[in-house]
């Protein structure tokens, strides 16, 4: 994966921290609202195996927004110690 280069000549930590938070939280609110769709074997009969298939679907469906919050995620912890590397810097320089 590869994470933003934090530099006076680009986009500041924070505000990459606040844009790949959002992406993440809007990732998980996917997720939930995946979750609160009414998902039943009954709505797939009588065609054979359209449940099996429906489910794999799903799942596969739901790794993936997983696997993309993780990157985020990461992404953001990446900025959020670059921001506290510079606090910590100006704390130790009286800036």
């Amino acid at each position: 994966m590869t994470k933003p280069t934090i530099h006076l000549n680009g986009t500041s930590a924070e505000d990459l921290l606040q844009g790949y938070r959002d992406a993440a939280a809007a990732v998980a609110d996917a997720t939930t609202a995946i979750g609160k769709i009414e998902f039943n074997a009954r709505d797939y009969y009588p065609v054979e195996g359209s449940w099996q298939s429906a489910r794999a679907e799903m799942d596969a469906r739901l790794r993936a927004l997983a696997a993309l919050h993780a990157e985020l995620m990461e992404i953001a912890i990446h900025c959020s110690d670059a921001v506290a590397e510079r606090e910590s810097r100006r704390a130790r320089h009286g800036n």
